[in-house]
């Protein structure tokens, strides 16, 4: 389970380079401040197309000034040995990977390995900042379950990770997913044989990956809501005859929690 929680924290944030690299870490704080910005805007307001816009404008910006500072020759990984495409790619910065791949130095991180053997395109389609409960669907670790809820609008609406797929593949990127495959069953907590062994025989990871994580997310809603109106059950029985709602009343009340929550009323 550390072992699990470590390795998602690490999609979400960098650790510090030495005084060495201090060009590589602009090209690596720029990425890391677009998540940062993203979270924080999902805290305060949810998130918005206009909000996103601003704030990947700015991102751009910053990286073309970032890359401006690298040479064409010398080593740009970081600890865990990523180039930074492969952290682009991990994290759906679309964006952003466009502008590494514009650059001299894209070819030469296209099909690189990081320290776990993934290129940037099996991060891409690991897509774990939007398939994270396909990987630990009983994740309760505030630290890696917050920041996914509080981003996950973003990756909703404007499904980054697609463009990635095609901007790698456009580009020349090796499809091969023996790799990510492989690290997702050995790191993963996930238990489901049935969902195992759809991530083993898949020809689109990501496909499958968020397939299984949007059925976990709809089974979470629904016992969630299953339980509030339990309690509203039980609550409705304690109310004094005089204002409680009648049968007719109250199933009307669990139907609309239910239509407010997307979901289709039980039969009763």
């Amino acid at each position: 389970m550390k072992k699990l929680a470590l390795w998602v924290l690490a999609t979400f944030c960098f650790l510090n380079q030495s005084f060495a690299q201090e060009r590589v870490d602009d090209v690596f704080s720029v990425i890391s401040a677009f998540g940062n910005d993203l979270y924080r805007t999902g805290e305060l307001s949810g998130g918005s197309e206009v909000e996103w816009q601003s704030l990947e404008e700015t991102a751009a910006n910053a990286m073309t000034s970032a890359l401006q500072t690298l040479q064409s020759d010398g080593s740009i990984l970081n600890e865990h040995g990523r180039t930074p495409l492969h952290e682009a790619s991990a994290q759906g910065f679309y964006f952003l990977v466009e502008l590494l791949l514009d650059h001299e130095r894209g070819n030469q991180w296209l099909n690189s390995e990081d320290n776990e053997g993934l290129t940037a395109y099996e991060h891409a389609q690991l897509a774990l900042s939007e398939t994270l409960l396909a990987c630990h669907p009983e994740a309760e670790n505030p630290f890696v379950l917050i920041p996914f809820i509080v981003k996950l609008p973003y990756y909703e609406e404007r499904r980054p990770y697609l463009r990635i797929h095609e901007l790698l593949m456009n580009a020349g990127a090796d499809s091969s997913l023996e790799s990510a495959k492989d690290l997702w069953l050995s790191r993963c907590s996930q238990s489901d044989l049935n969902v195992r062994r759809k991530v083993e025989e898949a020809a689109n990871l990501y496909s499958t990956l968020t397939e299984v994580s949007l059925a976990i997310s709809r089974e979470k809603q629904l016992k969630e809501l299953e339980e509030k109106v339990e309690l509203l059950q039980e609550l409705t029985q304690l109310m004094p005859a005089s204002t409680r709602p009648t049968s007719d009343e109250l199933e009307q009340q669990i139907k609309q929690m239910y239509r407010d929550e997307g979901l289709e009323p039980p039969l009763r």
